[in-house]
């Protein structure tokens, strides 16, 4: 099974949890740890197949001790965050994906047939991948390596020697407000959007956190576990060694199925025509 089918799988698993007549159709967890359990598994599983090492508790026990902070389960958990913890934008991206992104058929015994068209997450959900950047924009914190191949003067200041390495700190390039105007330090879900609806960026985006981020939207409602029912962040945890910083701590959740996305589904995949293979992975 590719990634792309092992996350259905794991979803239908969780669903299946919620509608056990023991938790009342609503189960509360660490979002954290779930997100970081699914795709782990859907990586491998997607590689491995039903062999993959992870499928062992204790071996993905060690694993997530040593390697916890992977920067593509770390991105799907920001966002995640960013859109659920935004009730209007997690509406606006819901409307978009159902509108342009997802066929209904009508089934049989397991109910309605629901088709997610992956090519149509890169080129026909402008909202869904612009917040998506967006969250790589104010979260990212890595710093890119290259080495200078020419001797090259900065500015008239600032002397590159042929062969030396530049580091270039992404939180540097993202924040400028002469670069991203006055509300540079916001998050600002559509600010990836061109006029008329076409997307920047689309190349770069992954398509498994699309994807992962895309059936969470559409199959689950979620909301915070506390006295004040607010999404609180739980802040980032400084001095990981990662792309972006993973949460800092708990992230209780109580989850539960949308009745309205119920049934069977499945994904449709084709030709990329955003320049990387948009099936893969």
């Amino acid at each position: 099974m590719r990634a792309g089918d092992m996350l259905v799988v794991e979803f239908e698993k969780l669903l299946y949890i919620l509608h056990s007549p023991a938790y009342g159709e609503s189960i509360e967890m660490d979002l954290w740890v779930w997100i970081r359990h699914v795709n782990a598994i859907a990586a491998t599983n997607g590689i491995y197949g039903s062999r993959s090492p992870l499928e062992n508790p204790d071996v993905e026990a060690a694993f997530e001790t040593g390697y916890k902070n992977h920067g593509r389960q770390i991105g799907v958990f920001w966002t995640v965050w960013d859109f659920f913890s935004r009730p209007q934008l997690l509406s606006d991206i819901r409307d978009e994906l159902e509108r342009v992104a997802v066929i209904r058929y009508d089934g049989e015994k397991n109910g309605p047939i629901f088709e997610l068209d992956i090519g149509a997450l890169k080129t026909r959900c402008p909202l869904l991948l612009s917040a998506h950047e967006e969250t790589q924009r104010t979260r990212m914190i890595h710093a890119n390596i290259r080495q200078v191949m020419e001797d090259t003067m900065l500015d008239e200041r600032y002397w590159l020697k042929k062969g030396s390495f530049l580091q270039i700190p992404n939180k540097t390039i993202h924040t400028p407000p002469e670069v991203w105007g006055n509300n540079a330090m916001e998050y600002d879900p559509r600010r990836f959007m061109e006029k008329g609806g076409a997307m920047l960026g689309r190349q770069f985006a992954s398509t498994q956190i699309l994807i992962f981020a895309a059936m969470m939207v559409l199959r689950v409602d979620m909301e915070p576990v506390g006295v004040s029912g607010q999404w609180n962040s739980p802040g980032d945890m400084t001095g990981a060694i990662a792309v972006i910083n993973p949460p800092a701590g708990k992230v209780d959740v109580q989850i539960r199925s949308r009745k309205a996305a119920e049934g069977v589904w499945k994904f449709k995949t084709g030709e990329s025509k955003t320049g990387v293979p948009l099936t893969s992975g």
